[in-house]
């Protein structure tokens, strides 16, 4: 992959990115299943789901009911389907809800290595214009 030839924190963005555009697709994918439902064609809608259900790794349990659906599907069953479709694909990107040092040690880019909280930065940035003004106050005649 391309991705490869970019350092980390590119690469990370980069397939974050991805992953962001991807979801929308399946998103409009479940939209268009919700479409067909509204045009009381369940078999489509439910295979639409299907595909969409296909791209998600966390979502393949239970395909065989979306690849190959019954000839008598009825559209109450389609329209619960595709709302379990739409429940995985939310699923998918929920994550277990971080604690405040895990987060500070997730945090990239130049403040990386600088335990702080906005009360110190708040206290540190009136000093650097404290000093600035000074400073500058001090140069004009």
């Amino acid at each position: 992959m391309a991705a490869q030839n970019f350092p980390q924190e590119v690469a990370e963005h980069l397939e974050a990115a991805i992953q962001l555009s991807n979801r929308r697709v399946l998103l409009r994918f479940l939209d268009e299943a919700d479409g067909l439902v509204r045009l009381n064609l369940p078999l489509a809608a439910v295979r639409i789901a299907g595909v969409a259900l296909e791209c998600l790794p966390a979502c393949t349990r239970d395909l065989g009911k979306y690849a190959d659906p019954a000839p008598d599907l009825t559209l109450e069953q389609a329209k619960a389907m595709v709302a379990e479709a739409r429940g995985c694909l939310a699923g998918e990107d929920r994550t277990q809800p971080k604690t405040s040092a895990e987060a500070i040690r997730e945090v990239r880019g130049k403040y990386r290595f600088v335990p702080t909280s906005a009360d110190d930065f708040i206290l540190r940035k009136a000093d650097e214009l404290r000093v600035f003004h000074a400073t500058r106050r001090s140069v004009i005649p």
